[in-house]
């Protein structure tokens, strides 16, 4: 989504909340504390607004086919593109045996609570757990709300399902090493909000001046930031 804020053009990736196959697309913008595009969006955009939009990218999505039914793990805003495939599913007659577990930290955090509770009424085989970090008492690991036999014991048989799974980057990391140490790696599918750091030629920090060809505006970026958000 493209959007100019003071005569600067600015981009983030949102994932859809909607099912691919509606007519009207839907994304879910968590306002993030001192976000520029984040706060815009939520202050400024009205019916009637334009927005750039990009072509759809990515591979989080469902596969055309499986024979085995599928497990959602979201926590946070990492929910909203399981939204899309939960309500998909639910298109294609798909929620007779899907189960989705979402950690929050409180059930007033919970994104797309309507939605979801809808679902799970009017499809018997859709199972939702909700669980809050109070559910609790500090989770393993540092990590609130989420722990490693709690979940096993919520799906026996999560091992047996194509999980999909979204959310900050601890409960990623310790779903992944589980997923691993199980045998299940090959049917474990990921959605990372940001891309892992990359190396550069300097060390982080490190200074280098910068050229801009067309304006001949000349700039000091530094290495342990994207270029991206420098040049914005």
């Amino acid at each position: 989504v493209g959007v100019e804020i003071d005569g600067v053009r600015l981009q983030r990736c949102y994932s859809l909340s909607s099912p691919p196959s509606a007519d009207l697309l839907t994304i879910t913008v968590k306002r993030v504390p001192g976000g520029r595009v984040s706060g815009w969006l939520h202050d400024h955009v009205r019916r009637g607004s334009v927005l750039r939009l990009s072509p759809p990218a990515g591979d989080f999505v469902l596969p055309a086919f499986s024979r085995r039914s599928p497990l959602f793990i979201a926590a946070g805003s990492g929910v909203t593109p399981i939204l899309s495939m939960v309500r998909e599913l639910a298109v294609r007659g798909g929620l007779s045996d899907a189960v989705l577990v979402y950690y929050v930290r409180s059930p007033a955090d919970v994104i797309g609570r309507a939605v979801l509770e809808g679902l799970a009424a009017g499809h018997p085989g859709f199972c939702l757990h909700v669980v809050p970090d109070e559910a609790f008492k500090g989770g393993g690991g540092g990590q609130r709300g989420f722990d490693e036999a709690h979940l096993q014991g919520l799906v026996p048989d999560l091992t047996f399902r194509d999980t999909f799974l979204c959310g900050p980057p601890g409960l990623m990391d310790r779903v992944e090493r589980l997923w691993t140490s199980l045998g299940a790696a090959d049917r474990l599918t990921r959605e990372r909000f940001a891309l892992a750091p990359s190396a550069t030629l300097a060390g982080d920090g490190a200074e280098v001046r910068l050229t801009l060809a067309r304006s001949g505006r000349e700039f000091t970026a530094r290495t342990g930031e994207t270029l991206l958000d420098q040049l914005e």
